[in-house]
C-alpha cells in the first residue's frame, strides 16, 4: 500500500460550488438508515481492551562518553 501525503500548500483552492456544497452537508441530519441498530445483546459480550496495545517506547538512554569500559580487560 501507498503512503498518501497531503500538503495544503499544493491542494488546489476550493471553488464557490463546493463550498456552498459544504455549507448545505452541515444543515442536513445524518442519514442513519442504512446501520442496523445495536441492543444489550449486541454487546453482552463485548470485552474492554482487547485489540489495544500500547506503543512501544525505548527506555535505554544513551551511554555517557567514557563512563563503561569497551573491549576486554587482561584477566
Amino acid at each position: 500500500m501507498e503512503t498518501v501525503i497531503f500538503d495544503p500548500d499544493k491542494a488546489k483552492p476550493m471553488s464557490e460550488d463546493e463550498i456552498e456544497e459544504l455549507r448545505q452537508l452541515c444543515s442536513r441530519p445524518i442519514d442513519f438508515s442504512d446501520i442496523l441498530e445495536t441492543t444489550e445483546a449486541d454487546w453482552s459480550s463485548a470485552r474492554r481492551g482487547v485489540f489495544y496495545r500500547p506503543v512501544k517506547q525505548s527506555h535505554h538512554a544513551q551511554p555517557i562518553p567514557g563512563r563503561y569500559r569497551t573491549g576486554r580487560t587482561a584477566a
